[in-house]
């Protein structure tokens, strides 16, 4: 009985480590499992890590303008909206972009 149990920690062990080798982790395709611009970066891919922002995007709130307060002068998204990635400085003013959250494009 104690060589089957022993079996089944071995398979489940091999099992392991070849998903997390096989996994973009390590082998470089970040690219796959990235979130692209105007893509919920919380919510995005549901079931993998590491919900990264791709290759020349950061990382901007999802807030729309009227989701934002003012407190002394400064613009600040309402609690618990989230971020979105997105290739702000790109001169062009994405729908998911405006005047508080990526200002440099949306004037």
């Amino acid at each position: 009985m104690k060589k089957i149990g022993v079996i089944i920690i071995i398979i489940a062990l091999i099992i392991t480590v070849a998903w997390y080798f096989s996994s973009s982790k390590l082998n470089g395709s970040v690219k796959e499992n990235c979130v692209a611009a105007g893509e919920d970066k919380l919510g995005y891919p549901y079931t993998k890590s590491p919900k990264i922002c791709c290759e020349n995007l950061k990382e901007i709130s999802a807030a729309k303008e009227d989701q934002y307060q003012i407190i002394d002068g400064k613009f600040f998204p309402a609690p618990g909206i989230g971020s979105i990635c997105s290739d702000c400085g790109n001169a062009i003013c994405e729908k998911w972009e405006n005047k508080y959250n990526c200002q440099e494009d949306c004037k």
